[in-house]
Protein backbone atom coordinates (compact mmCIF):
# COMPACT_ATOMS: atom_id res chain seq x y z
CA UNK A 1 0.00 0.00 0.00
CA UNK A 2 1.27 3.33 -0.57
CA UNK A 3 1.89 5.88 2.42
CA UNK A 4 0.27 9.18 1.61
CA UNK A 5 2.72 10.82 3.76
CA UNK A 6 5.90 9.39 1.98
CA UNK A 7 3.87 10.41 -1.42
CA UNK A 8 2.77 13.84 -0.11
CA UNK A 9 6.61 14.27 0.96
CA UNK A 10 7.94 13.11 -3.09
CA UNK A 11 5.54 15.64 -4.39
CA UNK A 12 7.06 18.36 -2.21
CA UNK A 13 10.46 17.16 -3.20
CA UNK A 14 9.21 17.78 -7.24
CA UNK A 15 7.56 21.02 -6.49
CA UNK A 16 11.01 22.39 -4.61
CA UNK A 17 12.90 20.91 -7.56
CA UNK A 18 10.17 23.04 -9.68
CA UNK A 19 10.02 26.49 -7.97
CA UNK A 20 13.67 26.58 -6.91
CA UNK A 21 14.99 28.03 -10.28
CA UNK A 22 19.17 27.60 -10.84
CA UNK A 23 20.56 24.92 -9.10
CA UNK A 24 17.39 22.71 -9.90
CA UNK A 25 17.24 22.74 -13.35
CA UNK A 26 17.03 19.72 -14.97
CA UNK A 27 18.53 18.09 -18.17
CA UNK A 28 17.55 15.56 -20.63
CA UNK A 29 19.01 13.37 -23.19
CA UNK A 30 17.24 12.77 -26.55
CA UNK A 31 18.95 10.11 -28.24
CA UNK A 32 17.67 10.45 -31.55
CA UNK A 33 20.42 11.61 -34.41
CA UNK A 34 22.63 14.86 -34.97
CA UNK A 35 23.30 15.46 -38.58
CA UNK A 36 24.76 17.97 -40.18
CA UNK A 37 22.65 19.89 -43.12
CA UNK A 38 22.76 21.30 -46.46
CA UNK A 39 23.04 25.40 -46.70
CA UNK A 40 20.21 26.50 -46.90
CA UNK A 41 17.97 30.18 -46.84
CA UNK A 42 18.71 31.98 -43.24
CA UNK A 43 21.85 29.10 -42.77
CA UNK A 44 25.25 30.23 -42.98
CA UNK A 45 28.58 27.89 -43.68
CA UNK A 46 28.00 24.20 -41.63
CA UNK A 47 24.39 23.82 -39.98
CA UNK A 48 23.52 21.27 -37.78
CA UNK A 49 20.18 20.02 -36.52
CA UNK A 50 18.60 17.43 -34.29
CA UNK A 51 15.71 17.09 -31.81
CA UNK A 52 16.39 18.28 -28.15
CA UNK A 53 13.26 17.10 -27.12
CA UNK A 54 10.66 14.38 -28.63
CA UNK A 55 6.76 14.80 -27.26
CA UNK A 56 5.59 12.03 -25.85
CA UNK A 57 7.76 9.93 -25.81
CA UNK A 58 8.45 7.77 -22.44
CA UNK A 59 11.27 8.07 -20.27
CA UNK A 60 12.35 6.03 -17.13
CA UNK A 61 14.04 8.71 -14.45
CA UNK A 62 15.81 7.29 -12.13
CA UNK A 63 19.63 5.63 -10.46
CA UNK A 64 19.05 2.45 -12.76
CA UNK A 65 15.60 0.48 -14.19
CA UNK A 66 15.01 -1.03 -11.01
CA UNK A 67 14.81 2.26 -8.77
CA UNK A 68 11.93 2.57 -6.31
CA UNK A 69 11.98 5.90 -5.93
CA UNK A 70 11.87 6.25 -10.40
CA UNK A 71 9.32 7.46 -12.20
CA UNK A 72 8.06 7.71 -16.37
CA UNK A 73 7.99 11.09 -17.21
CA UNK A 74 7.28 12.51 -20.98
CA UNK A 75 6.61 15.95 -22.03
CA UNK A 76 3.61 17.37 -23.76
CA UNK A 77 3.77 18.50 -27.60
CA UNK A 78 3.95 21.83 -27.24
CA UNK A 79 5.36 21.76 -23.71
CA UNK A 80 8.21 24.68 -24.95
CA UNK A 81 5.81 27.00 -26.82
CA UNK A 82 5.22 29.63 -24.61
CA UNK A 83 9.07 29.56 -23.33
CA UNK A 84 10.60 29.95 -26.91
CA UNK A 85 8.00 33.38 -27.60
CA UNK A 86 10.22 35.41 -24.97
CA UNK A 87 13.48 33.19 -24.18
CA UNK A 88 17.09 33.77 -25.30
CA UNK A 89 18.17 30.44 -25.73
CA UNK A 90 21.76 29.02 -26.15
CA UNK A 91 23.50 26.48 -27.74
CA UNK A 92 26.44 25.20 -26.52
CA UNK A 93 28.56 22.02 -26.42
CA UNK A 94 28.03 19.36 -24.16
CA UNK A 95 26.07 22.11 -21.65
CA UNK A 96 29.36 23.76 -21.66
CA UNK A 97 29.09 27.61 -21.89
CA UNK A 98 32.61 28.18 -22.79
CA UNK A 99 31.66 26.75 -25.85
CA UNK A 100 28.94 28.79 -27.47
CA UNK A 101 27.62 27.65 -30.73
CA UNK A 102 24.38 30.20 -31.52
CA UNK A 103 21.55 31.50 -29.50
CA UNK A 104 18.17 32.89 -30.90
CA UNK A 105 18.54 35.96 -30.03
CA UNK A 106 20.80 36.23 -32.52
CA UNK A 107 19.29 34.11 -35.42
CA UNK A 108 22.35 31.47 -35.52
CA UNK A 109 20.07 29.01 -33.06
CA UNK A 110 16.62 28.28 -34.62
CA UNK A 111 14.26 26.23 -32.42
CA UNK A 112 10.69 25.04 -33.88
CA UNK A 113 8.18 23.05 -32.46
CA UNK A 114 7.23 20.35 -35.08
CA UNK A 115 4.57 17.21 -34.42
CA UNK A 116 7.96 15.19 -33.26
CA UNK A 117 9.40 17.23 -30.56
CA UNK A 118 11.53 20.49 -30.44
CA UNK A 119 13.81 20.72 -33.67
CA UNK A 120 16.70 22.47 -33.01
CA UNK A 121 18.85 23.88 -36.29
CA UNK A 122 22.60 25.64 -35.77
CA UNK A 123 24.74 27.38 -37.74
CA UNK A 124 28.20 26.58 -36.87
CA UNK A 125 30.51 29.36 -35.63
CA UNK A 126 34.13 29.37 -37.41
CA UNK A 127 35.48 28.94 -34.28
CA UNK A 128 38.03 25.84 -32.52
CA UNK A 129 34.90 24.19 -31.36
CA UNK A 130 32.40 25.13 -34.39
CA UNK A 131 35.25 22.95 -37.26
CA UNK A 132 35.45 20.20 -34.08
CA UNK A 133 31.79 19.85 -33.71
CA UNK A 134 31.23 19.57 -37.46
CA UNK A 135 33.77 16.64 -37.95
CA UNK A 136 32.13 15.07 -35.09
CA UNK A 137 29.03 15.30 -36.27
CA UNK A 138 30.05 14.30 -39.68
CA UNK A 139 31.55 11.16 -38.25
CA UNK A 140 28.80 10.00 -36.19
CA UNK A 141 30.88 10.58 -32.81
CA UNK A 142 28.03 12.61 -31.53
CA UNK A 143 25.39 10.70 -28.96
CA UNK A 144 22.65 13.12 -29.91
CA UNK A 145 21.00 16.69 -28.17
CA UNK A 146 20.37 17.35 -24.52
CA UNK A 147 18.40 20.58 -22.82
CA UNK A 148 18.20 22.08 -19.76
CA UNK A 149 14.45 22.87 -18.62
CA UNK A 150 12.11 23.96 -15.78
CA UNK A 151 8.83 22.54 -15.17
CA UNK A 152 6.16 25.34 -15.28
CA UNK A 153 3.18 23.06 -15.34
CA UNK A 154 2.94 19.02 -14.71
CA UNK A 155 0.60 16.83 -13.99
CA UNK A 156 1.04 13.22 -12.00
CA UNK A 157 -0.36 9.89 -12.89
CA UNK A 158 -0.13 6.41 -11.57
CA UNK A 159 0.26 3.79 -14.15
CA UNK A 160 -0.88 0.02 -13.85
CA UNK A 161 1.55 -1.51 -12.33
CA UNK A 162 1.79 1.57 -9.66
CA UNK A 163 4.58 3.39 -11.04
CA UNK A 164 4.51 7.14 -11.75
CA UNK A 165 4.50 8.93 -14.73
CA UNK A 166 5.10 12.36 -14.77
CA UNK A 167 4.07 15.04 -17.80
CA UNK A 168 5.67 18.14 -18.35
CA UNK A 169 2.50 20.37 -19.87
CA UNK A 170 5.17 23.57 -19.71
CA UNK A 171 8.26 24.65 -19.17
CA UNK A 172 11.28 27.07 -19.18
CA UNK A 173 14.11 26.12 -21.45
CA UNK A 174 17.70 27.39 -20.88
CA UNK A 175 19.52 25.82 -23.37
CA UNK A 176 20.53 22.95 -25.80
CA UNK A 177 23.19 21.09 -26.61
CA UNK A 178 24.81 18.26 -28.84
CA UNK A 179 26.58 15.36 -26.58
CA UNK A 180 29.56 13.29 -27.20
CA UNK A 181 28.95 11.20 -24.25
CA UNK A 182 25.61 11.97 -22.66
CA UNK A 183 24.94 12.35 -18.79
CA UNK A 184 21.39 11.16 -19.84
CA UNK A 185 20.22 8.30 -21.78
CA UNK A 186 16.70 7.54 -22.41
CA UNK A 187 16.50 4.47 -20.21
CA UNK A 188 18.40 6.58 -16.89
CA UNK A 189 18.61 9.86 -15.72
CA UNK A 190 20.16 11.71 -12.36
CA UNK A 191 17.75 13.93 -11.60
CA UNK A 192 17.66 16.59 -8.93
CA UNK A 193 14.21 15.66 -8.38
CA UNK A 194 14.86 12.29 -7.77
CA UNK A 195 18.02 13.09 -5.14
CA UNK A 196 15.47 15.47 -3.66
CA UNK A 197 12.84 12.66 -2.75
CA UNK A 198 16.55 10.54 -1.70
CA UNK A 199 16.38 12.94 1.00
CA UNK A 200 13.27 12.53 2.62
CA UNK A 201 11.25 9.06 1.71
CA UNK A 202 10.68 6.40 -1.57
CA UNK A 203 8.60 7.91 -4.36
CA UNK A 204 5.26 5.53 -4.49
CA UNK A 205 5.91 1.98 -6.08
CA UNK A 206 4.38 -1.46 -6.38
CA UNK A 207 6.33 -4.42 -7.65
CA UNK A 208 5.07 -6.40 -10.25
CA UNK A 209 2.74 -5.57 -13.29
CA UNK A 210 3.22 -4.22 -16.97
CA UNK A 211 2.93 -0.85 -18.31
Amino acid sequence: NVDMDDKARARSAAQYARESKGSDIEHRMTLSPVTMRAKGNGDSGQTFEGYASKYNSRTWIGYGPDDPWGFWEQVSAGAFDLSLRTADVVCVYNHDLNYMLGRTASGTLRLTSDDTGLLAVNDLPDTTVGRDLGVLVGRSDVAGMSFSFLPTEENWSVQKDGTEMRTIITCDIFDVAPCVLPAYTDTTASVRAVSLGRRGSPRPFVEGGDI
